[in-house]
């Protein structure tokens, strides 16, 4: 993938993260199961699934939010997206979405250059 090339061939690295969309990350299993039956889709992530293994055959690192924004609203009984509209849990990213995305990539990023 020439971006990432010329990424690294600044010395700099470069990283793909995918966000989520409310569904995927609905607190209530039963809500992402109805989509899911409504959408034919197996798993609510598909396209983190496709996204990883582009990543792996490309030697971009990768960092996929939906799977843990999803346990998060689950064990919190919280939303990730929405605010106080008819739709809870649809749209942007609200203030629990903002601050566990800021969280799991400040941690991952941390992770990666703890060594340099």
């Amino acid at each position: 993938m020439a971006i990432g090339r010329e990424t690294r061939a600044q010395g700099a690295a470069f990283w793909l993260v995918t966000l989520s969309v409310g569904w995927q990350v609905h607190p209530d299993p039963a809500v992402r199961r109805q989509r899911m039956r409504a959408l034919g889709a197996e798993t609510a992530f598909y396209p983190e699934q496709r996204l990883r293994a582009f990543a792996a055959g490309n030697g971009i690192d990768i960092l996929t939010l939906a799977p843990p924004l999803q346990r998060l609203a689950e064990a919190e009984d919280v939303y990730m997206h929405g605010f106080n509209d008819p739709n809870p849990g649809e749209g942007h990213w609200n203030a629990n979405g903002h601050r566990h995305a800021g969280r799991l990539i400040a941690e991952r990023l941390c992770r990666a250059f703890a060594g340099g």
